[in-house]
């Protein structure tokens, strides 16, 4: 007769119940899905800054998130900041492939990433929306409306995946 009351989207906890399935109940296996997020992010924060400056510089961000002692620490629990943080690093990356490739297709599935790692940890993964924002704006090419257009796009992208929760939830 428990019951668990949860205040997020049940996204991360989706996760942890796929290890839970697949390897057995322990506190190790609650903990795979943030572990395999924090190692992720270290190699995809790499990628983005290495395009986006030099290998050195993106060596120096890999490293500095290897050893962060927040990332460190979120990725040894069972929270489910590091596989949010994964999420918007992944995302990051797949922006500045967008503006590499000045491609619409690579800036949508940025906007769904982050609308994903909305629907982990809802208002927290708002922080870097203005930064990604704003570095889609200066990146992408063409003439300032039809970048308005495009981030505009990718917006309502992020919308209808940050909310699609609440289908679940009027279901």
């Amino acid at each position: 007769g428990g019951s668990v009351s949860i205040d997020k989207p049940p996204v991360d906890l989706w996760l942890q119940v796929a290890s839970v399935k697949l390897f057995g109940f322990s506190s190790t296996t609650l903990k795979l899905p943030e572990i395999f997020a924090g190692i992720a992010a270290v190699p995809l924060l790499y990628a983005a800054v290495r395009r986006m400056w030099s290998a050195t510089a993106g060596i120096a961000a890999a490293l500095a998130i290897a050893v962060l002692p927040v990332a460190v620490i979120t990725a040894r629990s069972d929270t489910m900041d590091a596989v949010m943080m994964a999420l918007i690093v992944l995302t990051l990356l797949l922006i500045v492939r967008s503006i590499e490739t000045e491609s619409t297709a690579w800036l949508l599935a940025g906007a769904a990433v982050l609308g994903l790692a909305f629907n982990v940890k809802l208002l927290e993964s708002l922080v870097a929306l203005p930064g990604i924002a704003v570095l889609a704006f200066l990146g992408l090419p063409g003439p300032a409306l039809k970048r308005v257009l495009r981030l505009s796009l990718a917006g309502l992208v992020y919308v209808v995946v940050a909310l699609s929760w609440l289908s679940a939830t009027l279901i």
